[in-house]
């Protein structure tokens, strides 16, 4: 059978589903509109300098994690750098750190709310309680949404007990977490989740749903990296990558037309 693939979008996941097609043997054709690859991880020159775009930070590298299994698969060799304080947020009268480490950021952040000390050692607990149930549903990767019945046997077998207590939060937002642990009105300390749920989700707490906040705001603690030299490393391993295994990547194309035909 011919199998022939065309990606559209050469940021960090067409990148990614492209390196992976072509070293299955997949004909695959990877098209970017602009004309960098990256998309909002991506560069831009001027001369003799190089500036990273967009995303600065890279999630996924620790061991286990979702980049370093896909980097490891592929051979590819990305220089990381993991980062002790991930952030500072800077509040209009005050500046907040972002530690890596669970337990410290716990603490630095019942330094800084003494009078909610307790409120927030009880809800990173259960945010960090969560995310780890949601994440043993990760590590299978099951297809969402199911169509076939291997697919649905796969995502069926990623179930275990611990699933079972997500379902009473499916339907919640991140600030139903917020109001049950009286932090809701912490102008402050909302600010600081919301910031990192616009920087993850793109969106804040009353938006956001609770069971992807949780992962969103556990992430960082799993392991957060510097790529040297910039995130754009990843996408050009990725590219090349794919190169390697006879895939074909084209820069400056924007696809405004699908067509289906008798052959696909």
């Amino acid at each position: 059978m011919h199998k022939q693939v065309v990606v559209i979008g050469g940021g960090i996941g067409g990148l990614t589903a492209g390196a992976l097609l072509a070293k299955h043997d997949y004909e695959v054709t990877v098209l970017e509109a602009s004309r960098e690859w990256g998309g909002c991880a991506g560069k831009f020159q001027r001369h003799l300098y190089t500036f990273p775009v967009g995303a600065t930070l890279g999630m996924g590298f620790e061991h286990g994690g979702i980049h370093e299994r896909i980097g490891t698969y592929l051979g590819l060799e990305i220089e990381k750098v993991s980062l002790e304080k991930i952030m500072k947020v800077h509040l209009p009268h005050r500046t907040l750190i972002y530690y890596q480490d669970r337990y410290q950021h716990i603490s630095y952040l019942q330094k800084q709310f003494p009078h909610k000390a307790k409120n927030i050692r009880r809800f990173y607990e259960n945010v960090f309680r969560i995310a780890k149930e949601i994440r043993k549903l990760m590590q299978s990767l099951p297809v969402l949404p199911p169509l076939t019945v291997g697919e649905w046997s796969g995502l069926v077998s990623s179930l275990n007990f611990g699933s079972v207590k997500l379902l009473p939060y499916f339907h919640q937002s991140f600030s139903y977490l917020l109001k049950k642990h009286s932090l809701l009105d912490e102008a402050d300390f909302l600010h600081f989740a919301d910031g990192q749920l616009i920087d993850s989700m793109q969106t804040t707490s009353e938006n956001c749903s609770m069971l992807i906040g949780c992962l969103a705001l556990d992430i960082y603690h799993e392991g957060a990296f510097y790529v040297k030299g910039g995130l754009y490393k990843v996408a050009e391993a990725l590219q090349k990558s794919i190169k390697v295994n006879g895939g074909k990547t084209i820069l400056g194309r924007k696809v405004v037309k699908i067509e289906r035909d008798n052959d696909g």
